[in-house]
């Protein structure tokens, strides 16, 4: 009895489930296909994807505080003068690169490239497509593949982010 129950279990149950998905994908793709008959079925799935998968998109932006030299006119004589730099001071945090990321844990862990968040004398935020700003913490970095990991710190309590599933 038990064996024939695990049998059943382990390899009727699941090949139904994966049969019952094709099945729901592929009659979402047959409505796709009459929504965008102009467009090939990897086009289409292309599509279905990138819907999916927009809510977990943030760009990331690299702020970091900008110095400037003041200027001094120098008289020099006869009527000339010339500018000289002076000491440097602040122009306060500009942005100063930009690049995007995905969300892959509702906790706020985003995936990014490691060459977006490279400087570590910047700051970083992410900006949701609604709009909305978190401060981001990169938290991990692989230079050989060229991957990182930012931490997006909630601004209420309980709030999570759309991660991508």
């Amino acid at each position: 009895f038990w064996i024939g129950t695990v049998t059943f279990l382990l390899l009727v149950l699941p090949s139904s489930y994966l049969i019952a998905k094709h099945l729901t994908l592929k009659k979402q793709l047959e409505a796709l296909r009459k929504n965008y008959p102009q467009f090939t079925e990897e086009e289409v799935a292309v599509v279905e994807a990138v819907k999916r998968a927009q809510a977990s998109v943030a760009s990331i932006v690299q702020r970091k505080e900008i110095f400037a030299p003041s200027e001094k006119l120098l008289d020099i004589g006869n009527g000339f003068q010339i500018v000289v730099p002076g000491e440097l001071k602040s122009q306060g945090k500009q942005v100063v690169g930009q690049g995007s990321g995905f969300f892959v844990l509702d906790d706020g862990l985003v995936v990014t490239n490691k060459h977006v968040v490279a400087d570590k004398k910047s700051d970083y935020q992410t900006i949701m497509s609604s709009g909305k700003k978190y401060d981001a913490t990169v938290v991990a970095m692989d230079p050989f593949n060229d991957v990182a990991l930012l931490k997006v710190e909630p601004q209420e309590p309980n709030e999570k982010f759309p991660a991508l599933s």
